[in-house]
């Protein structure tokens, strides 16, 4: 963009190059399969700010190269005709934050079952909320670790003891030096 302005003796010029290096997105551009084929996943269970923050943080650009905002998703949703599904859709999968709520464990709590197995996760793609099974979260393995957690502040080591395959770090017969 260049702008010029004179007026008597003096002039003045401004020059302004675009945001995306010069270069012009046309009008009508189209968006790549996977990110409409995203945004639906997302719609399913999110709100429009948090699909634009999912987004923004796989540096996905917007048809037209921007960073996506909660009207630049609104719109897109509305032109790819894409429903927004209802957040409480299913009661018996919860996010992050709910299952760490209805276990009263933290962050590294959750996580820690989660290393261990006994707790599962799924996302629909990277910087997305966990879906956690409320049926998992209430069976008795995940509930007697919780309740070790809360008397211990960590949890217990894995049953079974040292792998068969592992090997030993001290050999078992002892020499004097």
């Amino acid at each position: 963009m260049f702008v010029s302005r004179t007026t008597g003796t003096h002039s003045c010029s401004f020059s302004r190059r675009s945001a995306t290096s010069g270069t012009a997105t046309p009008v009508g551009s189209k968006a790549g399969a996977s990110v409409t084929e995203l945004v639906e996943k997302l719609a399913r269970t999110l709100d429009d700010g948090e699909i634009a923050r999912i987004l923004n943080m796989r540096t996905l650009p917007t048809p037209r190269g921007l960073r996506w905002t909660n009207d630049r998703v609104k719109a897109f949703r509305a032109h790819h005709h894409i429903h927004q599904g209802t957040q409480a859709s299913d009661s018996n999968i919860l996010t992050g934050l709910q299952a760490r709520q209805h276990l009263g464990v933290g962050y590294t709590g959750l996580m820690a079952l989660v290393r261990r197995g006994v707790v599962h996760t799924h996302q629909v793609t990277d910087f997305a909320p966990y879906r956690i099974s409320r049926a998992e979260l209430d069976s008795e393995p995940v509930q007697s670790l919780v309740r070790a957690l809360e008397a211990t502040g960590r949890l217990p080591p894995p049953r079974g003891g040292c792998p068969q395959h592992q090997q030993t770090l001290f050999s078992t017969k002892s020499t004097k030096l």
